[in-house]
């Protein structure tokens, strides 16, 4: 009977300071890391551009180590970087989809949404 391995996601921790990502693999004796990664961010993310993609580069760096296997990633992020919300809305016959959204969004975000 062929057993294929099973490849766990890249864990990603994306912090104000360090970035970090790692994976595990299974093996007899039960679970070992497969892949770490660290960086220390020495203000790489802040004070950039607004349409920067400062966290590409190191993706990029993740990605082509062969420390890690897989399309799958589990990321963390800090939770002042992040919105959510529930909402509900009617999309009009002529309204789009995507424009019914962004209206319904607008009474919950706290930045521009052009942004």
């Amino acid at each position: 009977m062929l057993k294929l391995k099973s490849t766990y996601p890249i864990g990603l921790d994306i912090g104000n300071r360090h970035i970090y990502a790692a994976q595990v693999k299974e093996c007899r004796q039960g679970f070992s890391v497969k892949g770490l990664w660290h960086r220390e961010l020495n203000g790489e993310v802040e004070n950039l551009p607004e349409k920067s993609d400062s966290l590409v580069p190191l993706l990029r760096e993740i990605s082509k180590g062969k420390r890690f296997r897989g399309k799958k990633v589990i990321v963390n992020m800090p939770s002042q970087n992040m919105s959510s919300f529930p909402i509900h809305f009617q999309a009009g016959e002529s309204e789009a989809l995507e424009e019914a959204i962004v209206r319904e969004s607008r009474k919950y975000v706290a930045f521009p949404m052009e942004e």
